[in-house]
């Protein structure tokens, strides 16, 4: 199984807890309705479920249940606990189940997401395989510190860029001793490529610099930072790499 099959694997087990959760959600509404149609008291029928006693005024104000009367506890048979309130409190422990099971899922397919931006998936591959939006996607790989490895998603780039900057590694390593936090040569090598390739900077060393320094900036200073300094800095190796003619 390969980095994207992991994540499409993980988006059916997370659509299958998600439809079992919904599911659980409405049968245990279901059970606190009748509950309160059959007299329980708000209070006692969300002490047994899983929502809020606001919740479940809101639940009965919504199906036109009028405000019940204060009264004193029913009288209980067995158990103390009435055949109503035992059905809310089924419906909740599925709920329950269900909402474990669902987050369990959530994580794994977290997991297999980030496995495959740190593998060199594309982040519209890798959303579409998923049950996330590409904008949580780049969110998810922004807080995990994974940047996006455009050497490995493009076939020419590697060699592209081999052939318009050969010393790129040195490049790479000298903005890396920046401590700016672009020390990942693979990702900054594929920054180069894309400020050396991108449409409109061809011919333009300025050009070229602007795009990089832009870019490297907006993923070192992600998590704060004087972007001003580390624009600067970038700038300062990118001159000696990059002469201007």
């Amino acid at each position: 199984m390969n980095l994207l099959e992991a994540v499409e694997a993980g988006t059916r087990r997370y659509n299958e807890t998600e439809t079992a959760h919904e599911r659980s959600r409405e049968a245990v509404t279901a059970s606190v309705l009748a509950a309160l149609q059959g007299g329980e008291r708000p209070a006692d029928v969300a002490a047994k479920s899983p929502f809020t006693g606001n919740y479940v005024r809101k639940l009965a104000r919504e199906a036109g249940m009028p405000e019940s009367p204060v009264r004193g506890p029913k009288p209980r048979a067995g158990s103390g606990v009435s055949r109503l309130l035992e059905a809310v409190e089924a419906g909740t422990r599925r709920y329950k189940q269900t909402e474990a099971a669902h987050e369990e899922s959530r994580e794994a397919v977290t997991a297999s997401v980030l496995a495959a931006l740190r593998g060199g998936e594309r982040p519209t591959d890798v959303a579409e395989r998923s049950p996330f939006t590409g904008t949580y996607v780049r969110k998810l790989a922004r807080e995990a510190g994974v940047p996006e490895y455009l050497l490995r998603r493009y076939p020419k780039a590697r060699a592209e860029l081999e052939a318009r900057l050969p010393r790129w590694r040195e490049a790479a390593k000298a903005i890396g001793e920046l401590g700016i936090g672009l020390d990942d040569d693979e990702y900054v090598g594929g920054v180069l490529w894309y400020g050396l390739t991108h449409r409109g900077s061809e011919g333009s060393p300025e050009e070229q610099k602007r795009v990089i320094t832009d870019r490297l900036v907006r993923w070192a200073t992600r998590d704060g930072g004087d972007a001003a300094q580390a624009a600067g800095a970038v700038r300062s190796v990118l001159d000696d790499f990059l002469p201007g003619r």
